[in-house]
C-alpha cells in the first residue's frame, strides 16, 4: 500500500476567518472560513492532516486553543496532526504563501501583499458578518494569475 500523502494547513487566515486579527495564542474568536470543515473531512480521507500555525510555535498552550476551537465549532480534531514544528509534507497551504516557480517575489511583490481577507491591508470589510471564500466571484478559479519573472500578476 503506497504512503498517504500529507497535507499542512495553517490555522489563522485559512481555517479560522482571523476577521477580528490576533487576540492571543488561546483566544480564538472569529469563525471558521466557509466551506473549511466540508473541506478538511474530504482531506481526512486522503491525506495525513497537519495544522501548524504561529500559534502551534508555543507548544501546547496555543495547540489547546486551536482545539478548544474547533471542539467550539463542532468539528471533531481528532483525526488532525497539530505540529509545533514545520512538518515534512506534500503541500502547504497558507494565506501567507508565494507559490515559488523557480522565481523570487519582487521587492515590490512583498512590500504590497495582501491576504486573501485584508485586501486593504489590515481593515477586512464588512462582509454581513460572514468571512469571503473563494467560491464568491470566481468559484477558485485562479486562471486569470499567471507567474512573472519578480511575482504574479492578473492578466485581463
Amino acid at each position: 500500500m503506497p504512503k498517504k500523502l500529507s497535507v499542512s494547513i495553517d490555522f489563522d487566515g485559512v481555517i479560522h476567518s482571523y476577521t477580528s486579527g490576533w487576540t492571543g495564542y488561546e483566544k480564538i474568536v472569529d469563525p471558521p472560513v466557509e466551506g473549511a470543515f466540508n473541506r478538511l473531512n474530504e482531506y481526512l480521507e486522503h491525506f495525513t492532516v497537519y495544522i501548524f500555525s504561529t500559534r502551534s510555535t508555543i507548544g501546547e498552550r496555543g495547540i489547546k486553543g486551536m482545539k478548544r476551537w474547533f471542539e467550539k465549532h463542532g468539528f471533531d480534531h481528532s483525526k488532525l496532526k497539530f505540529a509545533e514544528k514545520k512538518p515534512k509534507c506534500s503541500l502547504y497551504i497558507d494565506d501567507r504563501g508565494f507559490h515559488f516557480k523557480g522565481n523570487f517575489p519582487s521587492v515590490e511583490y512583498i512590500n504590497s501583499f495582501k491576504t486573501w481577507n485584508k485586501p486593504d491591508g489590515g481593515k477586512v470589510e464588512n462582509n454581513g458578518g460572514k468571512p469571503s471564500t473563494l467560491e464568491e466571484g470566481g468559484k477558485g478559479d485562479f486562471s486569470s494569475i499567471q507567474q512573472v519573472p519578480g511575482g504574479t500578476q492578473e492578466t485581463t
